[in-house]
């Protein structure tokens, strides 16, 4: 059991990569592809795509692995601490903050500080959680 938790911890920590630098880098591309001249937008939107993928998949298998991870270990949610609530609630808040970004329903550069910040507290919480 240990060597398929640690195998599925690996996969979550590579994905949160993933998903957290496409969802940090994201904005910075988007603003650059509508400042931009016309050439480069078709480099940028290429390039905007790949990280869109790329954060979209990071995010799928970090609630696989997740979800995974919970019910190997732990048999479930219960028994886990306010801290586990606190993350879940956290991981809500920046889906809710990508996919309105997406929709441009805000800026992207309230996008990437709400990202950034609420990064930091899932990692935080997490760390409070199982650390």
């Amino acid at each position: 059991m240990d060597i398929l938790f640690n195998l599925l911890l690996f996969i979550h920590l590579v994905a949160l990569t993933f998903a957290a630098t496409a969802a940090i880098v994201m904005p910075f591309v988007a603003q650059t592809v509508m400042a931009g001249a016309p050439e480069g937008r078709a480099l940028f939107g290429t390039l905007a795509k790949r990280f869109s993928v790329n954060s979209q998949a990071g995010l799928g298998i970090l609630i696989l692995s997740g979800l995974a991870m919970l019910f190997l270990r732990y048999g479930g949610f219960g028994g886990l601490s306010p801290w586990f609530h606190v993350k879940m609630t956290l991981i809500v808040a920046m889906i809710v903050v990508l996919v309105t970004g997406r929709l441009g329903k805000i800026t992207p550069q309230i996008q990437v500080w709400a990202t950034r910040i609420l990064l930091l507290g899932i990692i935080f919480s997490a760390v409070m959680t199982f650390g």
